[in-house]
Parts: structure tokens; sequence; C-alpha cells
């Protein structure tokens, strides 16, 4: 059968979410990116893949007017808690290579700065069934989050989620 993916308004609201209250992601405001939800259970070297950032090619741009795709794997998000789910959500964004300037759009690969924010900000064991920090969804209580991730980054001696 083949992948289908359709637009995802729940992980669009999820996005843009951290995109307004992160700092560090900001820059996306500018950004066209379009969040898919498929139906494939994409796996990378037998292991799950939650999510998956893609520049859209100028070629395809006539059928996504957009600058990114971040595709979720509905198969393997349903496994995670909301809070987990919004996770994987924050990780994706920090894979768009988007400065709002006049460099060139690109995809961001993964390197240890990236895994360093999400350990720092969620913990190492973020993906395990109690990890559930505050149990409440990002959009009811995205102040009370920032504010307890603002008070994780004070008590680490003042170290920002900045990337430069």
């Amino acid at each position: 059968m083949a992948e289908k993916r359709e637009i995802s308004n729940h992980y669009t609201a999820m996005a843009t979410a951290w995109i307004n209250n992160r700092e560090e992601l900001r820059h996306l405001k500018d950004a066209t990116i379009v969040y898919l939800e498929s139906d494939h259970r994409k796996k990378s070297k037998r292991r799950k893949v939650f999510g998956l950032c893609e520049k859209v090619q100028d070629k395809n741009k006539w059928a996504i007017p957009a600058d990114f795709t971040i595709t979720f794997y509905k198969p393997h998000m349903e496994l995670l808690s909301e809070w987990q789910q919004e996770i994987v959500v924050y990780h994706e964004l920090l894979h768009v290579g988007f400065s709002g300037e006049d460099e060139p759009m690109s995809t961001v690969p993964h390197d240890m700065e990236d895994f360093r924010k999400v350990i720092d900000m969620f913990g190492a064991h973020w993906d395990e069934d109690d990890a559930d920090l505050l149990n409440k969804d990002l959009l009811g209580e995205i102040d009370r989050r920032t504010a307890w991730l603002e008070e994780s980054e004070n008590s680490k001696g003042g170290r920002s989620n900045d990337a430069g």
C-alpha cells in the first residue's frame, strides 16, 4: 500500500507554540513549513523514525508551496505521550536551516549540540514512559513549561540554549 501523507493541524499547532515561545526558534516565524502526518512505519537502520525534516526542492514548489516539510510518522508517534510528541516536534524544528536572511535554506543534520539541547531541556530519558514531565499539553500550559525550561537553564549556571 502506498504511503499516505496529509497536513496535520495537530503538529502545526505544536510547532507554532514552540516557535512563538522559544527564543532559539523565533527566526522560523518567517519560514514556510508544512507539517505532515504519514501512515508509514518509517525505519532507518532498523530504528523507528518519528519525524523527518526536508527542504522542499525548487522543482517541487509548484506542488508544495513551502520552504520545508516536516513529516511525523503516526504509527510511531502514537506510541508517545503528548509531551514526548512535543519534544519530537521541537527536535525536528532544530533541523530547519533558515536564518531569515539572504543565506540559503537547508536542513541541519544531527550533531552533538542538537542532542545536548534536547537532553539539557528534557533529560536523557525523555522517551521513557514516566518522562511525561508535567503531564499537560504544551498548548494549554506553554507559560508554565517555558518558566520551567528557563528555571532549568538558570540552575545550570545561566547556560543558554542558543546555538550561537
